[in-house]
């Protein structure tokens, strides 16, 4: 079946059955996100409902009565045997729910200028972005090699609201040392940019000027 819109299922797609239930049974479930997981819109689920049989996707908003309510950490799906949300739309005691956790396809802000030097006991990673109105922010991952592993190791960094672009800066203060390597993802797309390792910062020196 055709996607309504483009559409993006970072997590994939996936389908559960509760089976032995009481005829008519109305419950929920609460899907438990990862701590990586992107920026979630909508749950999106691929069957039949009430006067519309025929398996379509459709957004499974909360209606009052079933749906999904979208969570920080969570996703609660509320589900009525054979009502909409249950695939066989029978009230038989068995809930059948394919479907996934989506959000609309973006393109997130081209990024450029990417370095990380070591500045007074801490690492500054700093970028440019051509259009960082589009996005959705920005998440900086650290490796101790280049190959990794990756760890996320700050917060979500928002986007700035010119469409024409802007300069960021993030401070790694557990590490004061050169030689990590590190990564930004746009948070619009998951795509990530780098590594680029970090270097020892550049020092003036300032010399008095002497006169007679």
């Amino acid at each position: 079946s055709t996607l309504p819109q483009p559409l993006d299922f970072p997590l994939g797609l996936f389908s559960f059955v509760l089976p032995d239930l009481t005829p008519g049974r109305s419950l929920t479930v609460e899907l438990i996100l990862p701590p990586t997981a992107p920026t979630l819109l909508h749950y999106y689920k691929h069957s039949g409902v009430p006067g519309q049989p025929e398996p379509h996707w459709y957004d499974f908003l909360y209606d009052g009565e079933t749906g999904a309510v979208m969570g920080s950490t969570s996703i609660t799906l509320h589900l009525t045997d054979g009502l909409r949300g249950d695939a066989d739309l029978q009230a038989n005691g068995r809930i059948v729910d394919p479907g996934g956790l989506s959000r609309p396809v973006a393109v997130g802000p081209t990024l450029y200028d990417l370095t990380a030097t070591v500045e007074g006991g801490k690492v500054v990673v700093r970028w440019t972005t051509a259009a960082a109105g589009e996005g959705d922010g920005f998440v900086v991952w650290r490796a101790a090699t280049q190959s990794g592993p990756y760890k996320p190791v700050s917060q979500r960094i928002p986007a700035a609201s010119d469409p024409a672009g802007a300069q960021y800066s993030w401070t790694d203060y557990t590490v004061g040392v050169a030689g990590y390597w590190y990564q930004v993802e746009t948070l619009s797309d998951g795509r990530r940019y780098g590594p680029v390792q970090a270097v020892a910062g550049r020092h003036s020196l300032f010399l008095p000027r002497l006169g007679r």
